[in-house]
């Protein structure tokens, strides 16, 4: 499974389930939804690259990150640190900006944690169709 493809189905995953998430959270804080947000993006993303690379892979953190563990913003193994990051190369200009969550548009045209999440937001709140990205995996531990 190709990391575009791992993408593809964390995407599909929340425009599956986020609708009834919505709904259960509706009166809640947004720290409930980010911690699942969160506790998927290391089930789902990082468990799949870990499984096709051979190696523990720890992402930099899905959006706002979990608030469920103190000063850590991960879920799971929440002493680790990232050791890659998600870069989306834009297919029409090829520009690589971090990629740091999918969003989609509300009825008044606002962008936020709203289904179907059409777009990835990178660095700089720079909005991406799904469809222009080509997703990259970096590491942060081999930089030069």
């Amino acid at each position: 499974m190709s990391l575009q493809c791992i993408m593809g189905t964390y995407r599909s995953f929340l425009n599956s389930a986020f609708p009834v998430l919505a709904e259960v959270f509706e009166n809640d804080e947004h720290y409930a939804i980010d911690d699942w947000l969160q506790s998927n993006w290391e089930i789902i993303v990082e468990h799949y690259l870990s499984i096709i690379t051979g190696k523990i892979i720890v992402l930099e953190v899905y959006g706002n990150g979990a608030d469920c563990n103190g000063a850590s913003s991960r879920v799971w193994m929440p002493n680790y640190t990232a050791t890659h990051r998600i870069m989306c190369r834009i297919k029409s200009d090829g520009k690589i900006l971090t990629f740091e969550n999918f969003v989609g548009y509300d009825e008044h045209g606002r962008y936020g944690n709203v289904a179907p999440f059409t777009h990835a937001e990178c660095e700089g709140d720079v909005l991406v169709p799904f469809e222009d990205c080509i997703f990259e995996l970096e590491s942060l531990t081999h930089r030069t």
